[in-house]
């Protein structure tokens, strides 16, 4: 199984990474491979376990706060 947490907060990039397994294997979250070398896709199952994120502000603060 592959497992990995991708913190992408741009939608955008997230929507690109992830439309094929293809493209998927390709992915170098925070510039890692997936596999440690040697190693390799063989089917396994891909889990992306996080993605995206959140940031907190203050109520009325500027900043990219979902949630006040």
């Amino acid at each position: 199984m592959v497992y990995y947490n991708d913190h992408e907060s741009a939608a955008q990039v997230l929507h690109g990474w992830y439309p094929e397994m293809e493209r998927i294997l390709q992915c170098r979250p925070a510039g890692n491979a997936l596999y440690a070398c040697g190693h390799a896709y063989a089917g396994q199952p891909v889990l992306v376990s996080e993605y995206g994120g959140s940031c907190f502000t203050e109520k009325g603060a500027d900043g990219c706060g979902i949630f006040q």
